[in-house]
């Protein structure tokens, strides 16, 4: 429970850290607004601070807490699982350095609809020019070695 607060006052600090500038004198630069990237989801400034929208902390759970002033530290390495609400987008990640490879249904699409057991690609694993030899070099070993077993297996189904 204590980190889950942890989490939110941090995200909280991060989300409100901006710094306002004032122009100097014969620096007028207008009264205009400040230019919003588009739509009301979350998203990171220019600052790397992250702009998220109220009905967007409700989404993900992250609710405003009183904080305290004291020694913290500038960075928090947190391992866990993220669990996505329905109702809202995910992003899928490979847990391996690789190149993706299409699924059964070629690649999704940006909003495609997908459901829990779905094979959206495959991750081929990157790897070097003699650990790949030696991938392939293996293989025709198996290969050869289900050559030789079916063969076997023919002679001996004959036998019977």
């Amino acid at each position: 429970m204590k980190l889950s607060v942890l989490f939110a006052a941090l995200a909280l600090v991060s989300a409100s850290a901006s710094w306002n500038a004032f122009a100097g004198e014969g620096h007028d630069h207008g009264d205009e607004g400040p230019v919003v990237a588009g739509g009301n989801g979350p998203q990171r400034q220019a600052d790397g601070s992250v702009f998220l929208p109220k009905p967007a902390q409700r989404q993900i759970g992250v609710r405003t807490l009183v904080t305290e002033a004291g020694e913290l530290p500038r960075t928090t390495a947190l391992a866990g699982k993220v669990v996505m609400d329905p109702n809202a987008g995910g992003k899928v990640q490979a847990m391996v350095a690789g190149r993706l490879e299409a699924g059964p249904q070629g690649l999704p699409s940006v909003g495609q609809a997908v459901k829990k057991g779905d094979v959206l690609a495959y991750v081929s694993p990157s790897t070097d020019q003699i650990e790949r030899s030696n991938q392939m070099a293996q293989l025709a070993e198996l290969h050869a070695a289900r050559a030789l077993v079916e063969k076997r297996l023919a002679r001996l189904s004959a036998r019977v």
